[in-house]
């Protein structure tokens, strides 16, 4: 969900804006067989009433609001301060960790080709 609301934030256009709700709603509830809350910011909170708004005033693409109603009387919107931080993760002991900003050594792939040895003798 944190995509759509990356991409929810980069466009002004509303059908698209609408179409990225419909498909938060549709990940909501396509969860199976418990269901875990849509982690949001208050940025994006601010923006899905914006289009609540929107939609409302130009009477356009009214199931919007219905979607949103919906999902806030649900308890599926879940605003944290780190909603939608890609950076989180779970350890293999079920607890929340947090990648560090240091930059990341890549890795050595099949693709990656391999260093010369010093000396010229060889690869590393």
């Amino acid at each position: 969900c944190g995509i759509c609301w990356r991409l929810l934030l980069d466009t002004e256009d509303l059908p698209r804006r609408a179409g990225l709700l419909f498909l938060v709603y549709l990940l909501y509830h396509s969860q199976h067989p418990q269901r875990f809350d849509v982690p949001v910011s208050a940025i994006v909170l601010e923006t899905l009433a914006g289009m609540r708004e929107e939609c409302e005033r130009r009477r356009v693409l009214l199931e919007c609001p219905e979607v949103l109603r919906r999902l806030c009387a649900q308890g599926a919107l879940s605003v944290g301060i780190r909603a939608t931080c890609r950076e989180l993760f779970f350890t293999n002991r079920g607890c929340l960790g947090e990648r560090s900003e240091a930059p990341v050594r890549p890795r050595r792939t099949a693709h990656t080709p391999l260093a010369e040895a010093p000396g010229g003798h060889g690869r590393v």
